[in-house]
């Protein structure tokens, strides 16, 4: 191709010119970074009754880097890379004992640039671009053309706690199929930031607009932030914030929410709580209200006693109706030390809950950044009756990256409620935080009323703890829908170790979670198990497993999920590392699939001076109704100047 080698010109005229010898008092140069390196992939795929297939990538590359001044990187500084690679792949079928190659070539270069560094005021630039042949036996050869320019403008100053910084990116990637321009992606982001903090006020302020000159799907949005938090006495506080949060184009919202929180240390052993908010929320259902309101009586007449007093109220208005909910809760808190490294801890409430709800208009409510903590049974429920499941939407907790459907998760019917099953093969963990989107039904008008209950008990004997928790919600309705409030019993028991072993670690865990939501019920019990013990010369064993179990609607279906895994790893210094593993995984969803995978690796790292060496091997079984086998080693060697 011509394109890469013009590049590779203009990559190394640049750096010629960077290089050009100036007086020592005008030029400021640092020592030029070089590398050099080269890797092989090789992969191994059998399948039954088909021919096993082996495919290698081989790629070499060498990089160079500069960077500097003018006179001195704090006036204006500048930086330089310049990377080509070549690629190569070779694919042999056993049955019909040929082979196929392909090559490519890629060059990677990136110029930056900055401005007044180290001034209040400072601007810097890049451009970034990549471009080549990808090679595929499988298709044929790929060209791609990926472009990326951008800018940064910052002001910041040692005098005025404010901060504001300004990016323009954009980026252009372009795919050539058989001499065709197919554009993946050409999109454009600004983003504006001001930051501003003191010991008691927080502003924050963002833009952000993308132009996605590609499908369409332009927004613009609006974030800002204020807080003002004051304290005094013997720890009382109020704190004071305001939220925005606008966005217009594709998938339009907005939002707006404003709070007060209010402690008040009457004495050392006694405080208050006071909260109210109040937001505004406007997506595709239309625009809704909420408020909340609530205190909170806590006293401490011991040190191992603790008494308080809830009362919160929360009223929601929808263009299709209205609900309206009150909890009243006393709750008494019991730590008592029974000997040294003992410790005994009880905790009971009883509350009464009232809700109303009214609807007005048929039509569908939006619930927005549903908070939910996956724990053991690697499921949460919805909360609301009536979801509709087209429209559910899991993210993470900052919204930042949002799941996939039948790979990260599954919505599963469970009655009038949704049931989000987190998938082992998926992103999600145990213990993440996720918010969920969606929209329900409302039901026709309903009023509900009766008794909440909770109370538990944990026992920590040295670094042992046994814990029992249950939690109980029964209500009378007097109109014959009553399913927008449901009843619940939720009962968890357990037993935890985690202790450490010198330098080493012991974490056990067996829970069993047993709940009934309405005529639905489901239980899960599950084991976790890791050890991790040095035993000297650099060795470093460690072994682990989890195992689990779910039920729902009386054993109708069930859930199943094993996985282990044992590691054995070397490491006598700093410059050595070997690290042997195995592993193995079983999950069914009966009576519906199963996949199971076993499996076994080595990795190894050996560096010296500026050269590193890593070697990586894998073999592993797949059986998903057919079995198939796949086996990966890499060698990789780099050495840098």
């Amino acid at each position: 191709m011509t394109r890469p080698v013009l590049r590779a010109a203009l990559g190394a005229l640049v750096l010629g010119i960077a290089a050009v010898p100036l007086p020592a008092q005008v030029l400021h140069l640092d020592r030029p970074r070089l590398e050099v390196g080269g890797d092989f992939d090789g992969s191994w795929f059998s399948y039954p009754q088909a021919p096993s297939s082996r495919l290698g990538t081989f790629r070499e590359w060498f990089g160079i880097g500069i960077g500097g001044g003018i006179p001195h990187p704090g006036l204006f500084g500048f930086t330089a890379t310049f990377y080509p690679r070549w690629t190569q792949q070779r694919r042999t079928e056993q049955l019909l004992d040929t082979a196929a190659t392909a090559s490519g070539t890629w060059v990677d270069y990136r110029i930056g640039a900055s401005l007044l560094a180290a001034l209040p005021a400072s601007l810097s630039g890049w451009a970034q671009r990549t471009s080549g042949t990808e090679p595929d036996v499988f298709s044929g050869p790929r060209d791609y053309d990926v472009r990326e320019f951008g800018g940064r403008f910052t002001l910041r100053s040692a005098y005025t706690p404010v901060r504001v910084e300004y990016i323009d990116r954009s980026l252009e990637e372009t795919w050539f199929p058989d001499g065709r321009d197919v554009l993946i992606r050409d999109e454009r982001l600004r983003t504006l930031r001001v930051d501003g903090r003191t010991r008691t006020i927080t502003l924050y302020g963002e833009r952000l607009d993308l132009e996605d000159r590609r499908d369409g799907r332009d927004f613009v949005s609006y974030l800002g932030n204020a807080a003002h938090e004051l304290r005094w006495g013997w720890g009382s506080s109020i704190r004071s914030a305001v939220r925005y949060y606008d966005r217009t184009g594709f998938l339009p919202q907005q939002r707006l929410s404003w709070s007060e929180f209010l402690h008040l240390q009457h004495v050392p052993t006694v405080g208050t709580d006071w909260h109210y908010e109040q937001s505004w929320i406007e997506a595709g259902g239309g625009r809704q209200r909420y408020r909340a309101a609530g205190v909170q009586l806590t006293a401490d007449p011991s040190p191992v006693l603790r008494l308080g007093a809830e009362g919160r109220g929360r009223w929601s208005r929808f263009p299709t109706g209205l609900r309206d909910e009150y909890v009243a809760t006393p709750h008494v808190l019991l730590s008592v030390p029974l000997a040294s490294q003992i410790q005994f801890t009880a905790r009971a409430s009883v509350g009464y809950e009232w809700q109303r709800l009214e609807p007005t208009a048929d039509g569908l409510v939006d619930v927005v950044n549903e908070l939910h903590v996956v724990d053991a049974s690697g499921r949460f429920t919805l909360r609301e009756p009536f979801a509709d499941p087209l429209t559910v939407v899991v993210a993470n907790s900052d919204e930042t990256l949002v799941f996939q459907e039948d790979l990260d998760y599954r919505v599963v019917p469970l009655g009038d409620l949704l049931d989000v099953l987190v998938l082992p093969s998926g992103r999600i963990q145990t213990g993440d935080t996720v918010l969920v989107d969606y929209r329900f039904q409302l039901v026709p008008a309903a009023r509900a009323s009766g008794l909440l209950a909770a109370y538990g008990a944990d026992l920590r004997i040295y670094s042992v703890t046994a814990y029992a928790r249950r939690q109980t919600r029964n209500l009378d309705s007097p109109d014959p829908v009553g399913a927008f409030v449901l009843d619940y019993d939720d009962f968890t028991t357990g037993v935890s170790i985690r202790q450490r072993i010198g330098p080493g670690f012991v974490d056990l865990n067996g829970e069993y979670q047993r709940r009934e939501l309405a005529a639905d019920a489901f239980s899960t019990w599950a084991a976790r198990a890791h050890l991790s013990v040095p035993i000297g010369l650099g060795f470093r064993p460690s072994v682990g497993g989890r195992i689990s179990r779910s039920e729902s609607g009386g054993g109708a279906r069930e859930f199943r999920t094993v996985s282990g895994e044992a590691a054995l790893e070397w490491m006598p210094t700093t410059a050595v590392r070997v690290r042997l593993r195995g592993n193995t995984f079983w999950w069914e969803d009966t009576p519906a699939v199963s996949e199971r995978f076993w499996g076994a690796g080595l990795d190894a790292e050996f560096r010296t001076g500026r050269a590193q060496l890593q070697l990586l091997v894998d073999r592993g079984v797949w059986t998903e109704g057919f079995e198939r086998e796949t086996s990966r080693a890499v060698l990789r060697v780099r050495r840098s100047f």
